[in-house]
């Protein structure tokens, strides 16, 4: 199998355009009606200029506190403002049927990316905000850029299958993975009006007469040597049990996952791992109504190289827990599907900003190094707290079926 596909779109916003080309090819072989293997490659190339807000919030002069007079379709950048991405994806499937109770899965994937972008953006002072137009309607400017690589490669396997015992009935999973993932790059401003910008600085845009050009920063951000790498593995194990009773109304799910990742910053490295559990039971009243109640916790690490107030690394992960109960109901000949469902679900450790929002953007590539202490006039940047708890709650009705 074969596929290409090529696609161009244009926002409604002035020179906002999304441009992916991809190839993929697939081989399938399969030797017996039990066993096959699939190996496919694709190739993608997404070329854009990301969308950006067209319109901002005055800070400072005459016109504080108002919007600029623009258009909804007013473009900010330069013509040659881009993001550009090449991807390489390679992945290898097997499936085999050893018995009519057991089945094996098996996949590997190797993915690389190439990456590069330039962003031209209104000048802003933090704290401050963005300017009022000068008396002829100019506003500053200023480019950054980065480019980036990376290489990931992953690898899993799981069996499937049912049994009976004494009278139970059982649906079984089992199964695991490991992965890695390496990352490289490298991000400045590589322009601005307010400070030295090199033999091509970036112009002014006048809001009732833009000039729009090119302006040749690229070479500056392909100079930039990538960073240290930073790398993630991660290693899981899963097992699930469906358990139907001898009566046949009443199942049972037991299910647990462990994950272990592992975070290899260029001056640090953090391990985390968890169990997992999930729970559900589900009864049967009759042919069309069902009650059901789950249990589950999950466990994720946060980003690497978010820093803390104290400008040290965040090594805690984020972990949720989740608690619902519910009634299924089945009616006119099963054309109508109705659910009703009370649910709660408790996150914790989610990173939230320290800036507050008149400080501007938050820029990645200009945080401090670990170790140095936090400020918030606007000089310290992207320093993050862990929130205590989100919940969510409430009732949910879903009705779905055909007329």
């Amino acid at each position: 199998r074969v596929v290409g596909g090529f696609e161009r779109y244009n926002d409604d916003q002035n020179h906002i355009w999304q441009q992916p080309a991809s190839v993929l090819g697939a081989l399938t072989f399969a030797p017996t009606p039990d066993f096959e293997t699939t190996l496919t490659y694709e190739w993608l190339d997404m070329k854009s200029v990301p969308e950006q807000e067209n319109n901002f919030l005055i800070g400072t002069g005459p016109m504080a506190g108002e919007f600029y007079p623009v258009p909804r379709d007013f473009f900010w950048g330069s013509l040659n403002d881009r993001a550009e991405t090449k991807t390489h994806t390679v992945l290898l499937e097997s499936l085999w049927e050893v018995s009519p109770y057991v089945t094996l899965k098996a996949n590997g994937t190797y993915q690389h990316y190439d990456m590069w972008w330039q962003n031209t953006r209104l000048q802003s002072t933090r704290g401050v905000g963005r300017p009022s137009p000068d008396a002829n309607g100019n506003v500053p400017r200023y480019v950054s850029g980065r480019q980036g690589a990376g290489d990931s490669w992953s690898v899993g396997a799981d069996a499937t299958g049912d049994f009976s015992l004494y009278g139970f009935e059982h649906e079984w999973l089992i199964g695991g993975g490991r992965g890695y993932e390496r990352t490289r790059s490298s991000g400045r401003q590589v322009a601005s009006q307010s400070r030295e910008g090199g033999p091509y600085p970036v112009g002014e845009l006048n809001i009732f007469n833009p000039d729009y050009r090119d302006y040749p920063y690229q070479y500056r951000i392909w100079d930039d040597p990538l960073g240290d790498p930073n790398k993630r593995n991660d290693t899981n194990f899963y097992v699930q049990d469906m358990i139907t009773l001898p009566w046949q109304t009443t199942r049972v799910m037991l299910a647990g996952g462990w994950s272990r990742y592992k975070d290899i910053l260029p001056d640090e490295s953090n391990t985390s791992a968890h169990w997992s559990p999930r729970i559900a039971l589900m009864q049967d009243f009759n042919d069309d109504l069902m009650f059901y109640a789950s249990f589950g916790q999950s466990f994720v690490p946060n980003s690497l190289g978010l820093l803390n107030a104290e400008g040290d690394y965040i090594t805690t992960p984020q972990k949720g827990t989740q608690y619902e109960v519910g009634l299924k109901q089945e009616l006119f000949n099963d054309r109508l599907l109705a659910t009703l469902a009370v649910f709660r679900i408790n996150k914790r450790n989610i990173p939230m900003a320290l800036q507050d929002a008149s400080l501007g953007e938050c820029d990645p590539g200009a945080a401090p190094a670990p170790g140095t202490p936090a400020t918030y006039d606007g000089t310290g940047d992207c320093r993050y707290m862990l929130n205590g708890l989100e919940r969510s709650q409430g009732v949910e009705v879903n009705i779905a079926g055909a007329i």
